[in-house]
């Protein structure tokens, strides 16, 4: 392997943790300070939302077989209410029990799949893809906290 392609490895790599930072810091109330993630030049906490093992799994996307999509969901919990009942409410219709009462409602759902091209472009080098990195996740960072589901 060339060390122009495990560049673009570590790079295709880190976009995968990047997201899983970028939503979890933009959905998720626990601001716990510690280290800092600063690929991409946009500064997030650095936190645990991909464990070891999912990210050992995204290290070399280029060398098949090919990493699984990632899928990240927004949830909201719900917590049981008792002496309470969930209904649907129409408005020219009786109120209807909810059966079964959810746990989660999904608010958002991200993915992140890699496809290969085939062989590396030599003419797109990694410094290129990071550039593409920086300005994807700066629109990414903007539009989380332009949907509705923002905190």
């Amino acid at each position: 392997m060339s060390n122009e392609q495990q560049k673009t490895d570590q790079i295709a790599a880190h976009l995968y943790t990047k997201l899983a930072h970028v939503v979890n810091h933009g959905r998720a109330t626990d601001s716990r300070a510690g280290k800092t993630d600063k690929w991409f030049n946009l500064e997030l906490p650095d936190s645990e939302v991909l464990s070891r093992e999912d990210r050992e799994r995204y290290k070399a996307v280029s060398i098949p077989p090919h990493p699984p999509p990632l899928e990240l969901q927004v949830l909201l919990s719900v917590p049981p209410a008792p002496n309470q009942a969930l209904v649907y409410a129409a408005a020219d219709a009786p109120r209807l029990r909810v059966e079964p009462v959810p746990r989660a409602v999904v608010l958002e759902s991200w993915a992140l799949t890699f496809i290969s091209r085939g062989e590396l472009d030599p003419d797109l080098p990694a410094a290129t893809t990071y550039k593409h990195g920086i300005s994807l996740f700066r629109s990414v960072f903007s539009l989380l906290r332009l949907l509705p589901v923002w905190r």
